[in-house]
């Protein structure tokens, strides 16, 4: 009885030194993954970077794609869905517009990709005057329309332009593990309109976790996929039809009309605000261009901090410049639009 008791104690106590083990050896993991996903590169400070334009493509009739690279040829550290700040000097005025990022870090490669709009200084000069070997100087990157290490399922919505920073995430993610899925829905005017169209192709050829859904408003005879405009009735039923499970995150990025639908049309599905993010573009119109020409103190709620911005410098520059986690996507200079998720602005 004595030797049985012996070696029940034996037992229980190398089981419980085992638990232990295992429950310091979770803490281990969770700790470096922790320490990793805080290691990876959020936002910059405000020191400018020159950059040479290395090659011009052109997407679509009215869109092109930039491939960057630093003059010093130093690694440019992002996460999918961040944006750059380009800062393009055009007939002696300097002009700062804030693009996403369209490609994804593992090609090592820096990439935006910026529509024509009409009366815009800054994309009418990147479409029609802007050649490979032009400099101009960057700002970034930053942003938080990024995907957190537990998402598993993702929505993304986009429409027009609204692709850009979409089209990276939904790779980044399809690419994690067979076991993520993903719903890309994406709305333009006709077929030649589609942003990436070859890029979308196949990356829903080589992976069954991604359902890709084209949605034309003007397409042409022939056309297979979905006809007409992408109207909240539409959407919530291919929504439906994608069932992506009650853990998904929704992602959308397009015009502002777009968003508020899409937007509706996922809160009406009981989506809870956490799990929906959104990018908005500012239309650069909008953004006064005078700066103050006096010291300014600005208190940064949130972080808790108080800066001061001197003359001719912007908000989005002092900030950054004093370390605050700054993540929203402005034209510099101009107007800061406060909302749940970083605005962009494209000109």
């Amino acid at each position: 009885m004595t030797m049985l008791a012996t070696l029940l104690g034996r037992v229980f106590r190398e089981e419980l030194t085992l638990r232990e083990h295992r429950t310091r050896l979770d803490q281990r993991i969770r700790a470096a993954n922790k320490d990793a996903w805080a290691r990876v590169p959020r936002v910059t400070t405000s020191q400018m970077r020159d950059v040479v334009v290395e090659k011009v493509v052109r997407e679509t009739a009215d869109t092109v794609s930039l491939y960057l690279r630093p003059e010093d040829s130093s690694p440019v550290h992002y996460r999918t869905g961040q944006f750059i700040t380009c800062c393009l000097t055009i007939d002696g005025e300097e002009y700062r517009r804030a693009y996403s990022i369209s490609d994804v870090p593992a090609r090592g490669r820096l990439r935006i990709t910026v529509r024509q709009v009409e009366g815009g200084v800054v994309s009418n000069h990147v479409q029609h005057r802007l050649r490979e070997g032009d400099r101009f100087r960057m700002l970034g990157p930053s942003g938080d329309f990024v995907l957190a290490p537990d998402m598993d399922q993702c929505v993304f919505i986009a429409a027009g332009v609204g692709i850009t920073p979409i089209r990276g995430l939904a790779e980044e993610l399809v690419r994690r593990s067979p076991g993520h899925k993903a719903t890309l829905i994406y709305a333009c005017r006709t077929e030649q309109d589609i942003i990436f169209r070859e890029e979308l192709d196949a990356l829903a050829a080589g992976h069954e976790n991604l359902a890709l859904h084209y949605v034309l408003s003007r397409p042409k005879k022939g056309w297979q996929g979905e006809r007409g405009r992408l109207t909240p009735e539409r959407l919530g039923a291919l929504l439906k039809t994608a069932d992506p499970g009650q853990r998904a995150h929704y992602f959308v990025c397009g015009p502002d009309a777009f968003m508020a639908m899409a937007e509706a049309v996922v809160r009406d599905l009981g989506v809870p605000a956490a799990r929906l993010h959104s990018e908005r573009f500012l239309s650069a119109h909008l953004a006064p261009k005078a700066l103050p020409d006096t010291p300014q103190t600005i208190h940064f709620e949130r972080s808790g901090k108080t800066v001061t911005a001197e003359p001719g410098e912007t908000l989005l520059e002092a900030g950054l410049k004093a370390g605050v986690p700054l993540s929203y996507s402005c034209q510099v200079g101009g107007a800061v639009i406060v909302a749940s998720r970083s605005p962009g602005v494209r000109s």
